[in-house]
């Protein structure tokens, strides 16, 4: 009986040497392995989770003192500026432009010259009725002179007259020397009409003369909001 027991568990051990049964399991193949594992990641996330993604949620500051400054805006872009004002520029005179003082899209002030024409015909001018002028009010002061030396003379007749009883000098000769007082009198007030139209010629030279320099009526900003031509 006993022999056939220790027959049948050397069998029994045979064919489990055969299968390999009596061999060693992988670790990875070992349920506690596994168990392990998990474990071990399951630490792992926590760790994370509380110490880094809890660390991402929290809201922080940065300070700076409070300063004054100037705040720089540029902005780049392509088109076409249209004026928000545009003024017509013209001058009265037809002549020769001299200078253009301005280009398209300059800064320009109130006041400003920006084009000149030609104006040595017009300076002529200026000089001419200015001589005029004077030689009005030379011609008056001449007529001022006669109309006195007139006036005298015909005083001293009427007092001699006088003197005389009306004897000398004759009605005819103190109506002849009235006649050049009313004479020298027309001369006076002809010399002072020259000269009021002397006065006004020359004022109108340098009007003219003026209207040479074409001057700007309005002031253009730093950027272009208005363009400025001449007719």
């Amino acid at each position: 009986m006993t022999d056939n027991t220790n027959t049948t568990k050397a069998q029994k051990t045979d064919i489990e040497g055969l299968l390999g049964a009596d061999k060693v399991k992988p670790f990875y193949k070992r349920g506690g392995f596994w168990l392990v594992l998990l474990v071990f990641l399951g630490i792992l996330f926590a760790v994370y989770y509380f110490f880094f993604r809890g660390s991402q949620g929290q809201v922080g500051f940065v300070t700076q003192p409070l300063t004054k400054g100037n705040l720089t805006v540029e902005v780049s872009a392509n088109g076409t500026i249209n004026p928000i004002r545009t003024v017509s520029l013209g001058s009265e005179l037809s002549g020769i432009v001299r200078k253009v003082n301005v280009d398209v899209n300059d800064q320009v002030k109130k006041g400003e010259v920006l084009i000149e024409l030609d104006d040595t015909k017009l300076k002529a001018s200026v000089e001419r009725a200015k001589a005029s002028l004077d030689l009005s009010k030379a011609t008056l002061a001449e007529s001022q002179a006669t109309l006195k030396e007139a006036k005298a003379k015909l005083s001293r007749l009427q007092e001699v007259r006088r003197l005389s009883g009306g004897k000398s000098p004759s009605k005819t000769e103190i109506d002849a020397q009235e006649a050049l007082v009313a004479k020298a009198q027309a001369s006076v007030q002809s010399a002072q009409a020259k000269i009021m139209d002397s006065e006004q010629a020359l004022k109108s030279a340098e009007s003219d003369l003026s209207k040479t320099h074409i001057i700007s009526v309005v002031s253009v900003p730093s950027k272009p909001a208005g363009i400025l031509s001449a007719l």
